[in-house]
């Protein structure tokens, strides 16, 4: 079973090696860029982040697993899981990583410090991760976004749930080109 309908050819383990590559690699270079334009705690956010995305892919993969394999699908709210960030700043750190990789790797490839191959492979693994993501796992609306929880029922609180979810499908379908007609359906 692959984590995406949508990217057959990326596996549980081709996504787990991606995040596991890039964790590895921040923790390698951001400790050196402290001082140059970088904080120590902005180097340990950014480290600790994508630990929470590694840990996202084992969660993720928990909760997916195929009932063939003889395991059930879980929700990946039961499973535990040791970080606190939120959905939207997991999923933003992906597409910020995405937008540095569409700008950066087709220079690396050009100086042949990156294969082609391996650039588009690598893109492939983040966008199937944050497809992941975009599939609602672990999405709880954004504290800032709901209205002020004392003065607001409940009907009100699943309203402006409900109407920030639809905001977030808009941009998911702008960005594959789905037409807002074909959401509703």
């Amino acid at each position: 079973m692959t984590p995406h309908h949508a990217f057959p050819d990326v596996s549980w383990p081709d996504l787990r090696s991606e995040i596991s590559r890039e964790l590895e690699h921040r923790k390698a270079t951001l400790p050196k860029m402290v001082g140059e334009g970088l904080s120590q705690a902005e180097a340990d956010r950014q480290i600790t982040m994508f630990a929470a995305i590694l840990e996202d892919v084992v969660r993720f993969r928990q909760s997916r697993a195929p009932i063939a394999e003889g395991k059930p699908a879980i929700n990946p709210l039961k499973v535990e899981r040791s970080h606190r960030f939120s959905w939207h700043e997991r999923r933003r750190a992906i597409a910020l990583e995405l937008d540095y990789r569409r700008r950066t790797y087709p220079r690396m490839v050009e100086n042949a410090r990156l294969t082609a191959d391996a650039a588009r492979r690598r893109i492939h693994c983040l966008e199937c991760m944050r497809a992941l993501y975009e599939l609602g796992y672990d999405w709880r609306p954004e504290s800032g976004a709901w209205p002020h929880w004392s003065t607001t029922t409940p009907a009100q609180q699943e309203h402006a749930a409900r109407e920030e979810w639809m905001a977030i499908e808009s941009e998911i379908a702008a960005r594959s080109g789905v037409a807002q007609q074909e959401m509703a359906l």
